[in-house]
């Protein structure tokens, strides 16, 4: 019996390779300054996650798939999908801390083919199907949900339905670069009229378009899906979007698990229904 299981395992060790076979070896690393109200768990989850997008992030793979993507939000959610499913074998190389910073570097395996067609049917939009749609998932769930009241149908107002999203999850906000945060990359490189074009277009951008704003872009799961139906059941519209970092008219850069935050979608003109749902 024991030569039995000793064959065996030789014969593991011997196909184990093959197992990563056409697999590329990716590595990234991330440093991450943790807040007082974050324990030194979640900091370090967070700070493997970054690691891991860097690493995604610099693969020729995905550089290549992705090299026509200009939409810098759909871009965020991608990467956050791919990482948590196509990275296998996630191993820490190195580890350092100093007081309330930490810093990661990963290695992982991509494989190449796979990785691909994930791109492809996540750009396509088969990623809405494949997910699934629930009330609750492992980042946050939907809580309560206030239709639009009858008076502003009455006088012709924009129906708004609001969505109230509790966080199961500890979450730290980000906002889209700006055109004026690529100036200050390199201030040289641009004249005096430039770089106050930029700021004026990034003050616009930071009121007027969503993606610039403090978001909680922490996973893909954090996304929030409304499905408006028209009065025979077929449907007209989906939005889908990230809570902003937003609580009590204040913007707020940290949310607790327990805390809740809400979210607003324009109903359709000829919406009579809607289904809200986040990602399985």
């Amino acid at each position: 019996m024991i030569k039995k299981y000793l064959v065996m395992g030789f014969v593991i060790l011997l196909l184990f390779p093959a197992l990563l076979w056409g697999a590329d070896k990716i590595q990234g690393n991330a440093c991450y300054t943790y807040g007082d109200n974050e324990s030194l768990v979640q900091a370090e989850q967070m700070t493997k996650t970054l690691a891991i997008r860097n690493a995604i992030e610099s693969y020729s793979i995905f550089i290549e798939s992705t090299s026509k993507v200009t939409d810098l939000q759909l871009s965020s959610d991608l990467i956050n999908t791919i990482s948590t499913g196509q990275v296998k074998r996630i191993k820490i190389l190195k580890r350092l801390q100093s007081g309330r910073k930490l810093c990661y570097t990963v290695e992982g395996y991509v494989e190449p083919n796979d990785l691909k067609t994930a791109i492809k049917e996540y750009l396509s939009g088969k990623h809405r199907i494949a997910t699934g749609r629930v009330q609750e998932n492992e980042w946050i769930k939907i809580v309560r949900i206030v239709p639009p009241s009858y008076l502003d149908e009455i006088l012709g107002e924009d129906r708004i339905l609001q969505v109230e999203i509790e966080f199961l999850k500890y979450c730290k906000a980000t906002t889209k670069e700006t055109p004026y945060d690529e100036v200050l990359k390199n201030p040289r490189a641009y004249t005096d009229k430039q770089i106050n074009d930029a700021a004026g277009e990034s003050f616009v951008k930071i009121l007027v378009d969503p993606k610039y704003r403090l978001k909680y872009r922490c996973n893909y799961h954090t996304t929030v899906f409304a499905t408006f139906y028209d009065k025979y059941g077929s449907e007209i519209e989906t939005y889908d979007d990230i809570p902003m970092g937003i609580k009590n008219k204040e913007y707020k850069l940290e949310i607790l698990p327990g805390e809740t935050v809400w979210k607003n979608f324009l109903i359709p003109k000829d919406a009579v229904s809607w289904e809200v749902w986040v990602p399985k």
